[in-house]
């Protein structure tokens, strides 16, 4: 297996962080540049389906993870003071991560302090829409809304530099795709749309860097990991009474099609703590991506619920 590390720098304000499904999602547009959509069709069948092993994370802050807070709490017991300062805890260095983890005395707010983590800031704004102009019909009010906007910070420091991992199968398409990226990344900066709202400024990074790391081998001895985008759960695979989750609920396609009924779709969210069952032989069996039916456009379009699985001593 091969793990690429994207490095990206925001270039304006964020509405949303780009989760695993959508950077998938952008990964697979820009393959295009390169392939046949038949070749592209043919490979997110193969990910459907397990034939192809490939695992995305969430866009996450440049050497930072997501806090993995119910493990925490849960492993330290955490008092009222405790729990106060790691509930502003989003995103935390690495290595304060693994050597939080490692810990084995009681957590006090000194140890708290000497911690490198990041906090997610909500603030919105007023924009205006001119329905007048937008229905062509002229008199009708202007509609305000709501725009929210998303900013990481470490005290005053607003956090620019992302990044996020791909681990694929060797000499497979996304693996060719991403070394012509590396190579159009020699020429220039790759430019990427990950939200809406790109044409007012807003959702847009630049590809600076990517890098090809070590390969890595899964090990049949891992039992937890640390889930690092959004997860389809594979719950057979999964044992639930050591595994530490939040459930997210997707709702951007609520509607079943045939029916017309309200269906939810659920994600592990990413700061998740899952463990194996033994029945599952590596962190792949975990997870999946489902037929996505809701896409009109596309017939071998996927919901991707592949995503990248940190290995960690808990």
């Amino acid at each position: 297996m091969l793990i690429y590390e994207f490095k990206l720098k925001s270039k304006g304000k964020m509405t949303t962080i780009p989760d695993s499904q959508r950077l998938f999602g952008f990964l697979m547009n820009n393959t295009k540049k390169y392939f046949e959509n038949e070749e592209i069709s043919e490979y997110t069948r193969a990910v459907l389906l397990k034939k192809q092993k490939c695992m995305v994370s969430n866009l996450m802050p440049d050497g930072y993870y997501p806090f993995p807070k119910e493990y925490i709490i849960h492993k330290f017991s955490v008092a009222k003071e405790i729990y106060k300062k790691i509930k502003n805890f989003d995103f935390i260095k690495k290595e304060d991560l693994v050597n939080l983890i490692r810990k084995n005395k009681k957590l006090s707010i000194d140890d708290l302090n000497k911690i490198n983590f990041l906090k997610t800031n909500l603030e919105f704004i007023q924009k205006f829409r001119l329905e007048s102009q937008v229905r062509n019909l002229p008199g009708l009010p202007n509609v305000a809304y709501s725009l929210p906007i998303i900013s990481l910070f470490n005290g005053e420091n607003e956090q620019k530099n992302f990044s996020f991992f791909v681990k694929i199968e060797e000499n497979s398409l996304l693996q060719n795709s991403i070394e012509e990226m590396i190579n159009d990344i020699k020429n220039g900066e790759v430019i990427s749309y990950l939200g809406a709202k790109s044409s007012s400024g807003l959702n847009i990074f630049k590809v600076y860097e990517i890098k090809k790391m070590a390969k890595k081998i899964s090990s049949e001895n891992s039992r937890a990991y640390l889930n690092l985008g959004m997860l389809l759960p594979e719950f057979s695979k999964i044992n639930s009474e050591n595994s530490f989750f939040d459930l997210h609920t997707s709702d951007r396609k609520p509607y079943d099609i045939e029916n017309n009924v309200e269906k939810a779709i659920c994600f592990i969210s990413s700061g998740s703590i899952i463990s194996k069952e033994d029945n599952a032989i590596d962190e792949f069996e975990l997870s999946k991506s489902i037929h996505n039916k809701y896409n009109l456009l596309y017939k071998d379009a996927i919901i991707f619920g592949n995503s990248y699985l940190e290995e960690m001593e808990v």
